[in-house]
């Protein structure tokens, strides 16, 4: 996430990453695939039951829908990442301040994974909670 954060800063962008999803390689062959997604949170999401609960949700459904997909998409490019991103997400504070809530965050999402509702609905539904309940200036 660090390396993400850089790239970010370094491209001019003030965008802040808010929570992401990623399929973990190693815990995927650790645990049979029963623990292979991974969870990063704003330290200031961190206590955030509601945040907390509707992506652990989201891990669970994206686990079941599209370990294997994603699993086998990797070993047939030949590569072996440590993580492969499932979902992304960013905050633009200048957006926000120049435009409202609309265009301020940014979805990454990987095309097997981009046309589920239930995915884009969810983190949907997340980022609106985050925007009503915290200031999003002590976020960026």
């Amino acid at each position: 996430m660090i390396n993400q954060i850089l790239k970010l800063i370094t491209k001019g962008h003030k965008e802040v990453p808010l929570f992401h999803i990623a399929f973990s390689f190693k815990k995927y062959q650790q645990t049979e695939g029963r623990e292979s997604c991974v969870l990063g949170l704003h330290p200031l999401l961190l206590k955030d039951k509601l945040v907390v609960e509707r992506l652990n949700e989201l891990i669970d459904y994206t686990r079941k829908e599209y370990a294997e997909k994603v699993f086998n998409i990797v070993l047939d490019s030949g590569k072996s990442p440590r993580t492969f991103p499932l979902l992304y997400v960013t905050f633009n504070l200048k957006k926000y301040k120049e435009s409202g809530e609309k265009g301020s965050c940014n979805f990454a999402v990987p095309p097997p994974l981009s046309s589920d509702q239930l995915i884009i609905n969810t983190a949907n539904e997340v980022v609106d909670h985050i925007r009503k309940n915290y200031d999003m200036e002590k976020l960026a």
